[in-house]
């Protein structure tokens, strides 16, 4: 219960960080982004905790949005690129986390390595689907704005889509030998590795966060005004 409420409440923060960088209408897509990708690596890298930062993500976004006149369609469409960019990186983490856990295979389940090849083969249906249950559930301006873009990102293709045709045939066929090969001692162990596999494709975006440049670092939105107050002061 207590982690339900923390994670409810990490959320409510990275949607209304998420409205304030939106907002101040600077670097939008690439602040988003850095946003998206460090809120992500806070909890186990599955589909219900991905789904659950996107629609935080898209409704800070469509908040910010609204709020930038004539400018709001171009900013909610930077806003939603760099939501997509940063679920492409998701991707790209839990790939490389399923190849760490195929060399060890004794660690981890047969069923915990098709349930996180079934998550990440989902992940555009996911952004596409958090789109439009959000353009449904706003106000009539950004709603339609938002099931413009979700119409565009199907028909266009997404970054995360690209990510997903990048070697996830093959990763699937290696992990499917792996899970052939693999002799579980009993039900209980599958269940203790539970989220390992998750959690380690988590750690691997944890990684490629802290390598983003420290130039463009992001802290919490909250903070930018004083900041910049004091840059001017210098």
């Amino acid at each position: 219960m207590k982690e339900e409420q923390a994670a409810s409440q990490s959320n409510e923060q990275l949607q209304e960080d998420i409205q304030a960088a939106v907002e101040t209408g600077q670097d939008i897509k690439e602040t988003v982004r850095q946003i998206t990708i460090k809120a992500l690596t806070k909890g186990d890298l599955d589909s219900q905790s991905v789904r659950e930062v996107a629609e935080a993500v898209v409704k800070g976004a469509g908040f910010g949005a609204a709020s930038q006149g004539a400018a709001t369609k171009e900013v909610l469409d930077k806003a939603v690129s760099g939501l997509d960019e940063a679920l492409s990186k998701a991707a790209e983490a839990s790939k490389l986390a399923i190849k760490e856990a195929v060399g060890r295979s004794n660690e981890f389940s047969e069923n915990e390595l098709k349930r996180t090849l079934n998550d990440i083969q989902s992940l555009e249906t996911l952004f596409l689907e958090t789109l439009r249950d959000s353009a449904n559930a706003g106000k009539e301006k950004t709603s339609v704005i938002l099931h413009e873009l979700a119409d565009h990102a199907q028909y266009s293709g997404t970054a995360v889509g690209e990510q997903l045709k990048e070697g996830l045939s093959e990763l699937m066929a290696v992990a499917g030998d792996a899970g052939k090969a693999q002799l579980e001692s009993s039900v209980e162990a599958a269940k203790t590795t539970g989220s390992m596999l998750t959690k380690l494709a988590a750690g691997v975006l944890e990684g490629f966060a802290d390598s983003l440049d420290p130039s463009s670092d992001v802290t919490d939105q909250s903070n930018q005004p004083k900041q910049q107050s004091k840059d001017k002061a210098d």
